[in-house]
């Protein structure tokens, strides 16, 4: 399905969208920059808890100063790194998603165009009634 077939059946907003706020998504969160800005914090802690090694001395590399803290912001980094596995894992299976709807529709708009078009706006109907995307009920 061509993108100008998509627009006028009014296909579902692409995972693109989902991921940045768009025009009518103005309270939705992005959640890639969120991440970066959680992973930003997170090395801050990291930083704060070691300190490089002192001039004249043997050590080599940073050293641990508050090993409770390092400790801490390991686990905070493994936690953020697998909740952006999942949301990676999102993006995937939406993108899956809108081939499939995208393959079904075209297949459907080639034979009767009345009967995509009816199609497409039941389910924007139901996006509207139950949220299926970030900007239900905004069209």
């Amino acid at each position: 399905m061509t993108s100008a077939e998509r627009e006028e059946l009014r296909a579902p907003p692409a995972p693109e969208y989902m991921l940045r706020a768009g025009s009518h998504a103005d309270g939705q969160i992005n959640w890639l920059h969120e991440v970066a800005s959680i992973h930003g914090d997170i090395m801050k802690l990291r930083e704060f808890a070691m300190r490089p090694p002192r001039e004249g001395s043997a050590e080599e590399g940073w050293q641990i100063k508050n090993p409770q803290l390092f400790d801490n912001q390991i686990k905070r980094r493994l936690d953020m790194v697998q909740r952006a596995l999942a949301i990676q894992q999102e993006i995937y299976d939406l993108n899956h998603m809108r081939e499939m709807w995208d393959l079904i529709i075209g297949e459907i708009a080639a034979a009767d165009p009345v009967v995509a078009r009816r199609i497409m706006d039941r389910l924007a109907e139901l996006n509207a009634k139950v949220g299926l995307t970030v900007h239900a009920g905004l069209e």
